[in-house]
């Protein structure tokens, strides 16, 4: 059994604990919030111990891997000190807000016995795995454009995290899509141009971008259309749509996973989620299938299919379209 913690006990990381705690191959030996509160909550619920400091958790819980949870912008320290330690690491999404903080971690792996995995989850979402398995024959030809979309309704920047104002919809769900885009063209982006709206949340007190559209171009030829904001009504059916296109030389495929194969009709119309729910007192669905290729990734002492270099592409991706937005510009990343 590998010994696995987690620093953040926010939405995330209260899901991962729960997920960790069923998995064959990990134990979960501590869980650990600056706020020592909240820590011990969740340490109580899934019976381990509660720290406030990550360092003293690697040390005395004697980790073998760790799962970073925290908000966007607090990663990079906190990889950083994994990787000291020769702790594997499995974080979120993005790796960090900063292109030079991720070449740097980069240069960290290299010399710890750790191993970083980004939480790409959306990888082993069976519609985009499905999509991914549709084109790998060949028989679509090569792909010439992708559209994508991941929305949140308003309640996520104004009720469920508390630090909209220091990030965007771009670190936040674009990093999302953009990988995906990533993983399908195998390509990396050589131009980047980005527009965007910023008027509803500045309105509410809130100082970020309300909208993202975006416009790439791949190394291979390959156009990318791809929009994130978290304004949607709260009357929508789910908290997240999200979408995606890809047409190709002889063929498209196309996804929509907001609709979920259920609906419920009440006081209200929603669709309960299918692609994360719980089977027979087991949690089931894509943070499941991503935890597992982390963890038998190490139980099997393989490589993680999500490399650290994907993080960074994404990072360096990401930096350029707030570049964009903010000179109102195309900006080359040749």
């Amino acid at each position: 059994m590998l010994r696995m913690g987690i620093v953040g006990c926010g939405i995330m990381g209260k899901l991962y604990a729960s997920l960790i705690d069923q998995h064959p191959h990990l134990c979960l030996a501590g869980v650990c919030d600056h706020h020592l509160v909240k820590a011990e909550e969740l340490g109580r619920a899934v019976s381990t111990a509660a720290f406030s400091d990550p360092g003293v958790m690697f040390r005395q819980a004697e980790l073998d891997a760790v799962y970073i949870a925290t908000p966007d912008f607090a990663h990079y320290e906190l990889v950083a000190e994994a990787l000291a330690a020769n702790i594997h690491v499995l974080v979120e999404k993005p790796l960090t807000m900063d292109v030079t903080e991720a070449h740097k971690l980069v240069q960290r792996e290299q010399q710890s016995r750790g191993r970083v995995m980004v939480r790409f989850g959306n990888r082993y979402n069976p519609p985009y795995a499905a999509i991914k398995q549709t084109l790998a024959g060949g028989a679509y030809g090569r792909i010439l454009s992708i559209k994508g979309h991941l929305n949140d309704t308003i309640m996520v920047p104004t009720e469920m995290i508390r630090w909209s104002h220091r990030t965007t919809p771009g670190w936040f769900l674009l990093s999302h899509i953009l990988d995906l885009g990533s993983w399908l063209t195998e390509a990396p982006v050589r131009s980047v141009y980005a527009s965007g709206s910023r008027w509803k949340l500045a309105s509410l007190g809130i100082d970020t971008w309300d909208f993202i559209t975006v416009l790439l171009k791949y190394d291979n030829g390959t156009v990318g259309q791809f929009e994130s904001g978290w304004v949607l009504p709260t009357a929508m059916p789910q908290v997240v749509d999200m979408g995606l296109e890809v047409v190709c030389e002889h063929g498209m495929v196309r996804s929509n996973t907001h609709q979920q194969m259920v609906t419920a009709v009440q006081e209200r119309y929603s669709f309960p989620p299918t692609l994360m729910t719980n089977v027979h007192g087991r949690n089931a669905g894509y943070l499941v299938y991503s935890l597992d290729v982390f963890a038998n990734c190490l139980h099997e002492q393989q490589p993680f299919p999500i490399t650290l270099q994907d993080g960074l592409e994404n990072v360096r991706v990401l930096e350029a379209v707030h570049r964009s937005l903010e000179l109102g510009s195309c900006v080359s990343l040749g």
